[in-house]
């Protein structure tokens, strides 16, 4: 059974919520204004590949959202794991989140 999130675990976790309700903010309002084809996957060799449909631009709040979740459920089923453990493992939850916001931007940058 899972058991509650530790108090020094919730202030990351909060910010990371936060930044997922930003991201995904952030792709809808910049979704009506994309062209219908929005380059995401630049290090594939096949150039054609790399384009793809607007609508990719929400995998990116996607993402974001399942690592958060993901990250919270582990940390609910191993709370006998050391403080320090969990702490840096919430604070990754972050930094994850924070780099999938920076794709996101720069993305929305380079299209419009």
């Amino acid at each position: 059974m899972a058991r509650p999130i530790p108090k020094y675990v919730r202030y990351p976790l909060k910010i990371a919520f936060i930044l997922c309700i930003l991201l995904t903010i952030t792709a809808g309002v910049s979704f009506p204004f994309l062209q219908p084809i929005i380059p995401i996957f630049y290090s594939l060799s096949q150039p054609e590949k790399q384009l793809v449909g607007k609508a990719w631009i929400f995998f990116f709040p996607v993402f974001a959202w399942i690592t958060l979740l993901i990250h919270t459920l582990i940390l609910q089923f191993f709370t006998q794991i050391e403080s320090n453990v969990q702490k840096i493992f919430a604070w990754t939850t972050i930094g994850t989140v924070t780099i999938d916001a920076i794709l996101l931007i720069r993305i929305i940058m380079v299209v419009t």
